[in-house]
């Protein structure tokens, strides 16, 4: 999740060629998808800590030692 949210930033190569391919600027085309790429973000830390806490629970997750 966190490598494909990543992807879409504009100095990542595939929307570098998606705004060539376009014709357009990677402002452009990175704009209207701010708001979608900080909402994917915000998902990736919320479901890594999610799962962080349910392997904690598990017991599989060693705690540092403790």
């Amino acid at each position: 999740m966190a490598a494909g949210t990543m992807n879409i930033l504009p100095w990542g190569g595939p929307a570098t060629r998606a705004a060539t391919a376009l014709q357009v600027g990677v402002g452009e085309l990175f704009t209207p998808l701010v708001v979608p790429t900080l909402a994917g973000v915000a998902m990736v830390f919320v479901l890594a800590a999610w799962i962080g806490a349910r392997a904690r629970r598990a017991g599989t997750l060693d705690a540092g030692g403790r």
